[in-house]
C-alpha cells in the first residue's frame, strides 16, 4: 500500500520535471549553443555556386550603400529585398579592408557572451587575416574559440566564428 505522502509528492515533481524540460528546450532553440541550425558546408557550397549572381549583388549593393553612408563598420544591408533563393539569410556586413559577411546561422550560450556564426563571407585579398584554414567547418563546434575558414575560391569563403 502506497502511503499519502508518495500520492502528494508525486504531481509537484512531474510538474517540475516538465518544467524542467520545456525550459531546456526553449534555451536550446533561442540560443543554439550546439549550432543545431548550423547550416553545412555543402549547403553553402551549393547556394554560392547556384545564386553567385545574387551573392554578387548583395555584396555590390553593400559596397554601395557603405560609400553613402561613409561608414562600414557595424552597417548592415536592409534584407527585405533579398532574393527568395537566399532565405535563410541572416545578416549581411563587412569592413573598412571590403571583407563581406553572409551570416546564415549564429546564436550562443547565453543572453551576452560567448557566441558563434557561420555563413560566406568575400576576402577581396587572398586570405583572411587571422583565420585557422581548414578543409571542413561541419563539426566546427567542437574547435576552440577562434575564427576558422574553408576556402571555396580564390575570394570566397566558408567561416566560422567562436567567441570565448
Amino acid at each position: 500500500m502506497k502511503s499519502p505522502l508518495t500520492n502528494y509528492l508525486k504531481w509537484p515533481l512531474i510538474i517540475f520535471l516538465v518544467f524542467i524540460f520545456t525550459v531546456t528546450i526553449a534555451f536550446t532553440i533561442r540560443f543554439d549553443p550546439l549550432n543545431l541550425s548550423s547550416p553545412t558546408d555543402e549547403y553553402l557550397i551549393t547556394l554560392l555556386n547556384s545564386e553567385r549572381e545574387q551573392f554578387e549583388s548583395l555584396r555590390h549593393q553593400y559596397v554601395l550603400s557603405s560609400n553613402q553612408s561613409g561608414t562600414t563598420r557595424g552597417h548592415g544591408l536592409e534584407l527585405q529585398n533579398i532574393h527568395p533563393a537566399i532565405p535563410s539569410l541572416l545578416t549581411v556586413g563587412g569592413d573598412e579592408n571590403g571583407l563581406i559577411r553572409f551570416v546564415f546561422a549564429e546564436g550562443n550560450i547565453l543572453a551576452v557572451g560567448a557566441g558563434w556564426a557561420k555563413g560566406l563571407e568575400y576576402v577581396p585579398a587572398d586570405n583572411v587575416e587571422g583565420a585557422i584554414p581548414k578543409e571542413s567547418l561541419n563539426q566546427a563546434y567542437r574547435l576552440p574559440p577562434g575564427l576558422y575558414t574553408r576556402r571555396i575560391d580564390s575570394h570566397w569563403f566558408i567561416f566560422y566564428q567562436k567567441d570565448e
